[in-house]
């Protein structure tokens, strides 16, 4: 099984890692989207942040295909014990969300400060973009709401996991 691969001494045969759709996370009240997120250790880095401050599902968008070998190894597992959907548009996931209820919250450098904010939503859906693009246009256009995390000694911006842990942490109720 390892292949000459170092496996010291352990050795571990999984299924197919299967993703949930965005019907069976309707009912969820918080869960964060990752608008066109590709690298697999901030991927990793929010759904282990997700899973431990209790994230109902999180959703990946706007990227084709997802290395999930490499988020399961860098989320310490969390991404086994989390609802995963992946959806390839990422306009389509915004108006389900929409559909279902979710009040949409995008991580921006210009929107409103997070000691401002107050999430009077009872579904809220969190929306990371990517780490050089920032949200999509077709994300931008649906948002209820741009929130921002000031920042100090001439910083413009943190890595999206570290923002998404902090964005989590204050906007869960």
């Amino acid at each position: 099984m390892a292949k000459g691969g170092n496996h010291q001494g352990f050795f571990l045969k999984l299924r197919e890692f299967e993703t949930e759709t965005l019907k069976n996370i309707k009912d969820s009240n918080f869960v964060v989207v990752l608008d066109g997120l590709t690298d697999v250790r901030n991927i990793g880095a929010i759904c282990r942040t997700a899973y431990s401050l209790d994230v109902d599902a999180i959703i990946a968008s706007n990227i084709k295909q997802l290395n999930f070998e490499g988020i399961a190894r860098t989320s310490s597992g969390a991404l086994f014990d989390i609802p995963f959907c992946h959806s390839q548009n990422s306009l389509d996931v915004a108006n389900e969300l929409k559909q279902y209820g979710f009040e949409l919250y995008g991580a921006s450098m210009d929107g409103m400060d997070l000691k401002e904010f107050k999430n009077s939503s009872e579904k809220t859906a969190l929306v990371l973009g990517s780490e050089g693009k920032g949200l999509s246009n077709k994300m931008l256009k649906k948002l209820d709401q741009k929130i921002s995390i000031k920042m100090s000694n001439s910083f413009d911006s943190l890595n999206v996991s570290v923002a998404g842990g902090i964005l989590i942490y204050n906007l869960k109720k």
